[in-house]
């Protein structure tokens, strides 16, 4: 339970005389689950429109501004305004939380990052959990309906106190220690409703942040008030609505912003802006800084990463403990972003070895480097968004992977600005280094790449995805693997659904 009617009456200053108890909010109808709590916001669509769809998918109570018709009057509770109102349930939880908040930006990596940070905390928070389940505390864990379960999954023994540690299989558990903001909603509206939809006993909470204009970052820690803030690298992503990358780096390091004595910040020491980062920082007079990446200089490094094939063999060094581990194959833009993680898991105190040893249970998000079968053949879907680096890396990526024939669907990278020229022309080596068999080119600047490729490589041009997947009707035949990459505007994802 997330929310009931104590708290929504403080929350946004009203009276609800009725029980009612309610889980996440959902402001989207298609997204409600039963126990839900909607809120009718008025954007291109207007939500109160929805609010019958919601109820019939199981919402327990609807927040509108205007009288509703519907059979059950209990469920609604009326407010002046709805956008309003979940403000105020956003700005109630976080002055009454006592987690830890941890906020994720950078141009690239973002959600990956976060997703990760969530797995391997979770894993390495079990250790210093204070529910011991003995018979001490027995009947007080499992009288508790929100954390008993009868399913166990993992035993551990505390040599020092002789006491056993049983956890719990529930995800409900899980996730009343460890919250992480959804998908990639990271923008304004995207903070107040992941703020709104997290649990009161929340130990550490994970916000992924995003912009593409200066100011908006400013604008969410103003609410966020992160305790640690990370910044994964700085590139050319959104350089259409920005003159350089200093000026990238600045709006990025406007999460730093909000910080109070204590704040950590964790940065990428191998990014670009590296030193106008620190820049920023010593004006901001914040000093715990910790920075992660290749270099023995950094707080957290990635010693060694050696591609075995099938495996790939990473040693890390995080603040002086050495870790090694050989797990499935991942690229090596990946296995770099998990310096990161466990820096920030080791600064929370935790246990690094543990984290460490879970990387491999780490799932990649869909649309963000996930590979799937189609016709027997590996297909790494990677187009939920494109920038130079991170198409740089997915080629990279492509040719670590070991195949026979091996097909790159390129699609354009948008918000560029006058730079996209140069920069799709960038990619052209890469390409070429992948040693790939066929190439398709989608979108109106990747006809830059198509005109810079030699002729010995199999190589189409494509207006746009219905096109190609008109044209090219033997795309899975005789390929072992194929990278799709490309901008979310050019709705690469497309070809995946069409064949599946």
């Amino acid at each position: 339970m997330i929310w009931n009617s104590e708290t929504l009456n403080k929350a946004l200053g009203i009276t609800i005389s009725n029980s009612i108890n309610c889980n996440e909010v959902q402001f989207n109808s298609k997204d409600v689950k039963k126990g839900d709590l909607f809120i009718a916001l008025q954007g291109n669509r207007d939500g109160h429109d929805y609010v019958l769809d919601a109820i019939d998918k199981g919402a327990v109570a609807v927040i509108v501004s205007k009288q509703i018709d519907i059979a059950d009057k209990d469920k609604i509770i009326l407010v002046e305004d709805c956008f309003e109102a979940l403000q105020k349930m956003a700005l109630y939880k976080r002055e009454n939380s006592k987690a830890k908040f941890i906020a994720i930006t950078g141009s690239v990596g973002k959600t990956s990052t976060k997703e990760a940070l969530k797995t391997l905390l979770t894993e390495a928070n079990y250790k210093s959990l204070d529910l011991l389940y003995n018979e001490a505390n027995k009947e007080e864990f499992e009288g508790n309906t929100e954390r008993s379960t009868a399913a166990y999954t993992l035993v551990r023994e505390d040599v020092s106190t002789g006491l056993t540690y049983k956890l719990p299989l529930e995800a409900s558990y899980i996730r009343g220690l460890i919250f992480a903001s959804r998908g990639n909603f990271n923008n304004h509206l995207g903070l107040l409703i992941n703020l709104a939809s997290m649990a009161d006993d929340t130990e550490y909470a994970i916000f992924e942040l995003g912009m593409n204009h200066k100011g908006e970052i400013r604008e969410l820690v103003q609410i966020l008030k992160p305790n640690i803030a990370m910044i994964t690298n700085i590139s050319e992503a959104h350089l259409e609505f920005f003159n350089s990358l200093e000026e990238i780096a600045e709006a990025k390091c406007e999460i730093f912003e909000n910080f109070s004595k204590n704040d950590i910040a964790v940065i990428n020491a191998d990014t670009n802006c590296y030193n106008k980062i620190l820049s920023i920082l010593k004006k901001l007079s914040i000093t715990d800084i910790h920075s992660f990446g290749r270099s023995s200089k950094t707080s957290a490094e990635l010693v060694l990463y050696e591609n075995l094939g099938e495996q790939v063999y990473l040693k890390y060094k995080i603040n002086n403990k050495v870790l090694d581990v050989t797990i499935p194959f991942i690229p090596r833009h990946f296995a770099e972003n998990y310096t990161g993680v466990l820096l920030i898991i080791d600064i929370l105190g935790k246990d690094i070895e543990i984290a460490a040893n879970n990387l491999a249970n780490i799932s990649p998000t869909k649309g963000r480097g996930e590979i799937i079968n189609i016709q027997n053949c590996r297909v790494i879907c990677d187009y939920y968004n494109a920038s130079p680096q991170s198409m740089k890396a997915a080629l990279e990526y492509l040719k670590q992977v070991p195949a026979e024939n091996k097909t790159a669907i390129i699609g354009d990278m948008l918000e560029l600005g006058e730079n996209s020229k140069r920069l799709h022309e960038e990619l052209v080596p890469y390409i070429l280094d992948a040693a790939c068999s066929k190439v398709y080119l989608v979108g109106a600047n990747t006809k830059y790449i198509y005109d810079l490729l030699p002729s010995k490589i199999a190589k189409k041009y494509f207006k746009n995805v219905d096109e190609l997947i008109t044209h090219i009707t033997d795309l899975f035949e005789g390929n072992e693997l194929i990278l799709i990459k490309g901008s979310r505007g050019v709705k690469l994802d497309k070809i995946v659904d069409y064949y599946k």
